[in-house]
């Protein structure tokens, strides 16, 4: 099974943190990582987003430049104050290839619990736009890829 991890594109500023859309810079290197997946053969099987605006934008032009029939669907536990222990719990039961889109400093803590066990370990660094891609084998994940725009 393959995990991708993934932080949303550059988002605007703004009071109301929900509605933060992209910036036009933050849609281009979407798209841009979303053509580097294509071209990698990357093919999800369903992604899951925060309920953000510049997270959902970020799956859905993910999932529209791959082109394939993935499944794009919100869910809790990837806002940025979650405990990254309730996917790592989720996860147990995976089997198929996916993809989590969130936020700082949910991305960084959930890999690094993934990879060590320590969620404040701070492996992996997560500009806007980054795809880390963990391959899970048994019980552990280990890091395949890292890819920013």
């Amino acid at each position: 099974m393959y995990l991708y991890l993934v932080r949303h594109g550059e988002a605007e500023g703004g009071l109301d943190d929900f509605k933060r859309r992209l910036t036009p810079r933050g849609v281009e290197d979407v798209k841009k990582i979303g053509l580097e997946l294509k071209a990698r053969k990357i093919y999800p099987t369903r992604i899951f987003h925060s309920p953000k605006k510049r997270a959902i934008m970020t799956a859905e032009i993910i999932a529209s430049t791959i082109g394939t029939e993935i499944t794009v669907e919100e869910t809790d536990g990837l806002r940025p104050s979650n405990a990254p222990e309730i996917w790592e719990e989720r996860l147990r039961e995976t089997r198929s290839d996916i993809m989590l889109v969130g936020h700082m400093p949910h991305m960084p803590a959930l890999a690094s619990l993934l990879l060590t066990g320590d969620e404040d370990e701070a492996l992996i660094e997560f500009r806007t736009a980054t795809v880390l891609c963990l391959r899970k084998d048994g019980e552990e994940y280990f890091e395949e890829w890292k890819i920013s725009p």
